[in-house]
C-alpha cells in the first residue's frame, strides 16, 4: 500500500483511520482501509505509536511524545476531487442568522443552505423531478 517505505516501528487505529509509522520517517493514515496518506512528514525520529480514544501518540527519538487528536474535519488548502459519490448528513440551521462560517453548505429534505457570511445564511427550495 505504502511502496518503498520499509522499517514500520508502530501501527493503531482510532474509528476506521489506521495509522502506521516509519522509524526516523513519517506518520501514514488510511481510512476506510483506503490508500494511506503522508499525514506528517519529514524525519522525526519516529519510535512507535498508540491511539488511547480518540487521541494519537507517538513517541519520538529525542524523548518527546506526540500527541493528536481524532477529529472528523478535513481541511484542505487547495482543489478536493471526489471520485464518487460525495455522502453528508442532514443539518439544518435554526434560523437565517443562526451561527455558520460562510462558505458552509448544508441540507435537509426541503432546502439546499448556504452561509454566505459569518451567521448568515440563504436557502433554496429543492424538489423531486
Amino acid at each position: 500500500m505504502v511502496a518503498g517505505n520499509t522499517g514500520w516501528v508502530g501501527m493503531t487505529s482510532i474509528g476506521n483511520d489506521v495509522y502506521a509509522c516509519v522509524y526516523n520517517g513519517s506518520i501514514w493514515k488510511s481510512t476506510d482501509g483506503g490508500a494511506f496518506v503522508d499525514l506528517v512528514t519529514g524525519n522525526k525520529g519516529w519510535h512507535g505509536m498508540t491511539a488511547i480514544g480518540n487521541d494519537l501518540y507517538a513517541c519520538v527519538n529525542n524523548g518527546s511524545i506526540w500527541k493528536s487528536t481524532y477529529t472528523a474535519d478535513v481541511n484542505v488548502a487547495g482543489d478536493v476531487s471526489v471520485g464518487g459519490d460525495l455522502i453528508t448528513t442532514t443539518k439544518t440551521p435554526a434560523s437565517a442568522s443562526a451561527t455558520g462560517t460562510a462558505g458552509t453548505i448544508a441540507y435537509d429534505a426541503d432546502y439546499i443552505y448556504v452561509c454566505t457570511a459569518t451567521n448568515t445564511w440563504k436557502r433554496i427550495a429543492i424538489a423531486t423531478w
